[in-house]
């Protein structure tokens, strides 16, 4: 479990920054238990519901203060929780979470805490939940031109897009990655090669966790004549790999 703890406050010159730290009010403690849950096959295809606790402690805050806990997807950022909690007598707070999942499904969430209007007082973690994978990531389409031409010297470089449509039966957030390969057919497999694509609304890809992966190459007056084989596969957390889909690509004067 990674726990950050950060606190912040400003002085001016009739005060010590000792004193000043001492007094703010702070988040001291903060624990996510179990930070990490790991299930493998001996644990069978299930749905099944995981209980993390979340509890911590504060110093220094005033008593119309909670805290405002935030549980976020970590691959989408997307909200998955949000809590006030109120603050003991004692400066302690705690809250206690059941995730629904399946033994095949992977989760990972990143957690904020932070003292109610105060920015500055605040602590994180993570949550991970590993499935184990039972069916490889499937390549549903590849799209890609037949060729490009060069551009002539002082033209702007062109772009060309490669994607791939996926799928996953225990979701997209257990992909591990979508890769091609781009092979010469007279020098060889390229340097760099298989080259990642993306699914994030940027680096080319037109919207996120649509599950059309992208990667777009420039091409200008450098590049040489030259005939591609192209590869495209995926592969799953748990190391399952998809079928390969094939295509080619030309690029003329």
């Amino acid at each position: 479990m990674l726990v950050t703890v950060s606190i912040l406050g400003a002085c001016d010159s009739t005060t010590a920054p000792a004193d000043i730290l001492k007094d703010s009010p702070a988040i001291v403690e903060f624990d996510i238990s179990p930070s990490r849950v790991n299930f493998t096959p001996a644990d069978g295809v299930r749905d099944t519901t995981v209980n993390i606790q979340f509890s911590g402690r504060t110093s220094n805050h005033i008593q119309e203060q909670s805290v405002i806990l935030v549980i976020n997807r970590r691959n989408s950022g997307e909200l998955f929780r949000e809590e006030e909690l109120a603050i003991t007598s004692d400066g302690t707070f705690d809250f206690e979470l059941d995730v629904e999942t399946n033994t095949t499904f992977f989760n990972d969430f990143e957690v904020f805490t932070r003292l109610s209007g105060d920015n500055s007082a605040y602590a994180e973690g993570k949550v991970s939940i590993q499935g184990f994978s039972e069916f490889a990531p499937e390549i549903l389409e590849i799209n890609n031109p037949e060729s490009v031409q060069l551009p002539s010297s002082g033209e702007s470089a062109r772009s060309v897009s490669f994607r791939a449509k996926v799928s996953d039966v225990e979701g997209l957030v257990s992909i591990e990655g979508v890769y091609l390969r781009l092979i010469s057919r007279s020098t060889g497999e390229l340097s760099g090669s298989p080259f990642r694509l993306y699914d994030n609304g940027s680096n080319g890809d037109l919207a996120p966790n649509d599950s059309l992966f992208t990667r777009v190459f420039q091409f200008n007056s450098g590049n040489n004549s030259d005939f591609y084989d192209v590869e495209y596969f995926a592969i799953d957390r748990g190391g399952l790999i998809s079928d390969t889909l094939r295509t080619t690509f030309r690029i003329t004067q």
